[in-house]
């Protein structure tokens, strides 16, 4: 996804509210698999912020909640799970 602002279409309320559950094991996985090609030229991520934007489009996002599988020993998994949830994410482990 790219940092591309997004217009709603013309069948979303403003007071239409929306509830958005992430399971980034998944997404993650389905980047990285998009094509090896695209991971060598730069990769392929989700950006969790504009993912958020997207799904809410001149809607209102009532909460955004995060399954992240947190191993033993991994410490890059503190860092993703803090930028998660400065995003508003709520995160499950």
């Amino acid at each position: 996804m790219t940092n591309a602002s997004f217009k709603a279409p013309p069948n979303r309320h403003p007071n239409q509210r929306v509830g958005l559950f992430v399971d980034t094991q998944n997404l993650y996985y389905s980047a990285r698999d998009l094509g090896r090609k695209a991971l060598e030229s730069g990769g392929r991520y989700v950006d969790y912020e504009t993912l958020t934007r997207y799904v809410a489009q001149g809607r209102r996002l009532e909460f955004a909640t995060a399954y992240v599988v947190e191993r033993e020993g991994d410490t890059a998994a503190h860092g993703f799970i803090a930028k998660l949830s400065n995003l508003g994410y709520r995160v499950r482990r």
